[in-house]
């Protein structure tokens, strides 16, 4: 089967190029664990297993990765295949190989390493030291430390716009604001005030707004043109943790206790809000399937809302605690940390569905309507069969050519889903004269290979009348 999207070819470029380069690079800014947590005391590890069972389709846990002390933050590179995990409890930077799962090295960093913000265009990353006020620089290259900015108070939160080579970082203190860094020479160009304790962040890098989540006071916008802050959105809750889907220009912030705030970036106003449960954390958005996961530090699941009727449409169970996601849209993996258990959960969700066509007589066949006396119908079937994994959507069709008049098609639309039994089209034709009548059948649909075009016959023949041959009875 095909697995491309079902989308235009000008939209796939787009979404594909707008994902790829950043809707991953929204690395999750997470709270320290160090300090009272937002949603009240973190719970009892001492028995966190729990034998519950995905539903059949939902994405699932696929890989365990054990990595370094108390998993914090977590950041993707998209472009390289590679997943970087801060690990709070020892001080390091775990790099997974996204394509084996597994740990290929560990970088010393700074003290209590959290936020991680990944530059896909430079390979660079960016890790905030909560406890040493610092941002630890790693080449992702060869993997070391190639500088340390010194910045203000407990830097937590990360977030990166390749397009400007920009990071900002949340300061999760009493006297809140962001650093600006230029990537260019890892230098601190500016701070954004008027925070009151700052901890997720995420950037809409079509924009250049930067979202950050300020706890009882919603969510702020920046605007990374000249770094100030332009709105306040009101969430119902104190928002903690951001995710953005630059594609539809949907921000989400998980708020307390038991929400995700959506929120339209093109006129920052909070659209609605989704009921998850208890203790949302951190929030990743996968752009290629418009799906947003949502991870619950305390009853061991992670949430998947679907961003078009924003609902949860999963609930995939793990075990443990999850806390921090990133998602790759280019494999369609979802990365949750696990701090309890210091490993990373690999989720699996499977691509968007694709619709295929197929048809008897195929496509490019000439199709031979019958032959009939002028001014009288025949009729012939075109049978049509999804071939994909999704329904297929059969939109319209035309008819065009020298008699085109002389035909029909019905019905105009036609669904089949997927694994649906084939359904058909009945051509007719009325010659409106003698011998070869011709025309072309263009059927449009929602599989990759639309427009599905046939040439179409049917002959006109004379009328024929038979004498009465009458018998004389004797």
């Amino acid at each position: 089967m095909k697995l491309s999207l079902s989308l235009s070819k000008h939209r796939f470029v787009r979404l594909f190029l707008a994902a790829f380069l950043l809707a991953l690079l929204m690395p999750i800014a997470l709270v320290d664990n160090k300090s009272p947590h937002p949603f009240g005391s973190r719970p009892n590890f001492d028995n966190p297993y729990h034998s519950v069972q995905a539903s059949s389709g939902d994405p699932t846990v696929i890989a365990t990765v054990a990595v370094g002390s108390s998993p914090d933050g977590v950041g993707v590179n998209p472009m390289t295949n590679r997943i970087y995990v801060a690990n709070r409890g020892d001080d390091t930077v775990s790099v997974i190989n996204g394509l084996t799962n597994t740990v290929i090295t560990t970088v010393p960093v700074g003290d209590s390493p959290k936020g991680i913000g990944v530059n896909p265009t430079t390979n660079r990353v960016f890790v905030a030291n909560t406890d040493s006020d610092s941002i630890s620089v790693i080449n992702g290259e060869n993997n070391t430390v190639i500088a340390t900015i010194t910045v203000g108070n407990r830097p937590c939160g990360v977030a990166v716009n390749p397009t400007t080579n920009r990071i900002y970082v949340t300061h999760n203190d009493s006297s809140g604001f962001v650093s600006v860094i230029t990537g260019e020479n890892n230098t601190v160009i500016t701070t954004v005030p008027s925070f009151s304790g700052p901890i997720g962040i995420g950037v809409n890098q079509t924009t250049n707004r930067i979202y950050v989540a300020d706890q009882s006071n919603g969510v702020k916008v920046i605007d990374g043109n000249d770094n100030t802050v332009i709105t306040t959105i009101e969430t119902q809750g104190s928002a903690y943790y951001i995710g953005i889907n630059p594609v539809t220009d949907r921000v989400y912030a998980a708020t307390c206790c038991t929400k995700v705030s959506v929120i339209d970036s093109t006129s920052n106003t909070l659209v609605t809000t989704v009921i998850v449960g208890a203790s949302p954390a951190g929030v990743g958005v996968n752009p290629t399937t418009n799906h947003i996961f949502v991870a619950n530090e305390t009853i061991s699941n992670v949430w998947m809302i679907d961003g078009t009727s924003n609902t949860v449409v999963a609930t995939i169970p793990v075990i443990g605690y999850p806390y921090g996601v990133a998602v790759n849209p280019t494999t369609n993996r979802i990365y949750v940390t696990n701090p309890n258990f210091s490993n990373v959960l690999v989720i699996e969700e499977a691509p968007p569905g694709i619709s295929g066509y197929a048809s008897v007589p195929a496509a490019g066949s000439t199709i031979d309507v019958g032959n009939v006396r002028v001014g009288a119908p025949v009729t012939k079937s075109l049978s049509i069969s999804e071939t994909g994994n999704a329904t297929l959507n059969v939109t319209s069709h035309s008819l065009s050519g020298p008699n085109a008049a002389e035909f029909n098609v019905s019905p105009a639309a036609l669904s089949i889903e997927d694994g649906g039994a084939a359904k058909a089209l009945t051509i007719r034709c009325i010659p409106g004269d003698l011998g070869l009548r011709t025309a072309s059948l263009t059927v449009n649909h929602d599989g990759p290979d639309s427009p599905a075009t046939y040439t179409l016959n049917c002959t006109g023949q004379k009328t024929i009348f038979l004498p009465l041959l009458l018998r004389t009875m004797p």
